[in-house]
């Protein structure tokens, strides 16, 4: 559970903000390796606020992608332009492919379906350059075999935020130092449960997370009464009526 401060007016650097963290972790069958998230890669994925960065709609990503309106159709009861997306044969980058809905009326990013390219997944690289030095060291081989995020964005006031993110990933882990050779299945969700546009207020730095923290790795006390309204995730739509 996490808080992240956003601001037009200025640049934070440790905009987020862990309130709750648990974790359960089988060592013996990750062999030792931590998987997990940063508050980078979580920010990340919220690829429209940070377009600028993005590696599809950033300046780079549009040259490198082909896009298509192919018409138009209906989402959580709005109608909407289909945009389907893939990378451009010539580009020698990692490319995506996938599609995205914008709201007919306001031209608002709603939802996002994306994956790398099959034949781009061998060239995903994992880490810095210490920690890549520091696998090659030990002998850590990783590479990507599936990849797929779904984003999507709500209308809050007069303006739309991201809602919900889903991503999912298939990793190979090899090392014939360590002796193993397994498949990673990997999986993360998140869910924007409150949006405060009237009063936010800014974090202090020494309660703040930096971007390249692990948020696995800090500590944090278990409470299981803090823990049991986070458990089910409420329906944002009355799906019965």
């Amino acid at each position: 559970v996490f808080d992240i401060y956003q601001s037009t007016e200025a640049s934070f650097k440790k905009p987020f903000r862990l309130d709750k963290m648990r974790a359960v972790k089988d060592e013996k069958a990750a062999h030792g390796i931590t998987v997990g998230q940063s508050p980078a890669t979580i920010l990340s994925h919220d690829i429209v606020n940070s377009r600028g960065n993005s590696e599809l709609l950033g300046k780079k990503g549009l040259k490198n992608h082909q896009f298509v309106l192919e018409g138009t159709t209906r989402y959580e009861g709005k109608s909407v332009y289909k945009i389907s997306f893939r990378k451009k044969t010539e580009s020698k980058k990692i490319g995506y492919k996938g599609f995205l809905y914008l709201d007919e009326k306001s031209l608002a990013f709603l939802y996002i379906k994306t994956s790398i390219e099959d034949e781009d997944l061998p060239q995903v690289k994992f880490g810095n350059a210490p920690i890549r030095l520091l696998m090659k060291m030990m002998d850590i081989k990783i590479s990507m075999l599936d990849d797929e995020t779904t984003i999507s964005y709500k209308k809050v006031g007069n303006q739309y935020f991201l809602n919900r993110v889903s991503s999912s990933g298939l990793l190979s882990m090899k090392s014939e130092r360590e002796n193993y050779d397994f498949q990673l299945d990997s999986k993360m969700n998140y869910v924007v449960t409150e949006i405060d546009l009237e009063n936010p207020i800014s974090f202090d730095n020494d309660e703040t997370l930096s971007m390249g923290k692990q948020i696995e790795g800090q500590q944090s006390t278990y409470d299981s009464t803090f823990w049991k309204d986070y458990t089910i995730i409420m329906p944002d739509q009355d799906f019965g009526e």
